[in-house]
């Protein structure tokens, strides 16, 4: 009797390690996927991207993808991107003479009116505004 629940201890040991062991290796995969997923936003931001071209990378469905996405950085694929794309404008606006349709262009916008109405809407203020008043910022902090 004694054997036999010394031998149902092992048993549940070994069946609590194995499921820990892979409990490891899916979140690594998991954590790998999301780092393909993500080097590819990283590469295609410019482009239309749909949260489809990203789930093919892994071979994961959209629907699955969307959620483990939410779920592991915080924040929506659409979200992510559009993040990505403002920040990249953003220093466009900054850092060039680039026309603002060509910006809207160049960050994965397409049009000047998408990018003018998802620009007010992050920023609080147009794109031309944004670049005259952080230009002035910039010329303010470089006198000192």
């Amino acid at each position: 009797h004694m054997i036999k629940k010394l031998l149902e201890c092992i048993m549940l040991d070994i069946i609590d390690h194995i499921a820990i062991s892979e409990h490891r290796a899916e979140n690594s995969a998991i954590g790998n996927n999301m780092q393909k997923v993500l080097l590819y936003i990283h590469k295609h931001f410019k482009e239309q991207l749909e949260l489809g071209d990203a789930a093919d990378v892994v071979h994961y469905s959209p629907q699955h993808l969307s959620k483990l996405f939410h779920r592991t950085m915080g924040i929506t694929f659409k979200e992510y991107i559009t993040n990505l794309r403002m920040n990249y404008a953003s220093q466009l606006l900054l850092n060039t003479q680039m026309e603002i349709a060509e910006i809207s262009r160049e960050a994965g916008f397409g049009t000047r009116q998408n990018f003018t109405k998802e620009f007010k809407r992050f920023y609080l203020c147009s794109p031309s505004e944004y670049r005259v008043k952080n230009k002035k910022l910039a010329e303010k902090t470089s006198a000192y």
